[in-house]
C-alpha cells in the first residue's frame, strides 16, 4: 500500500480555492464595462457638441 496523492492533493480543488478572484466579485467585470462604456459615450458627445465645462 502506498501513498495515496489523490488524497494529499485533494484540498487543492476545493470550490473556495479555485477560481477565488472570479468568484469574491461577480459582478466586478460587467460593472468595468458598462462605466467604460458610459465614459467612452460621455467623451463622444461632449466632442459632437463642443460644450466645455468650467468650475
Amino acid at each position: 500500500m502506498g501513498y495515496n496523492f489523490r488524497k494529499a492533493d485533494a484540498w487543492r480543488q476545493h470550490p473556495l480555492l479555485t477560481n477565488t478572484w472570479r468568484h469574491s466579485m461577480p459582478g466586478l467585470g460587467l460593472g468595468l464595462v458598462a462605466f467604460a462604456a458610459y465614459v467612452a459615450y460621455d467623451q463622444m458627445t461632449k466632442q459632437q457638441s463642443g460644450k466645455t465645462e468650467h468650475h
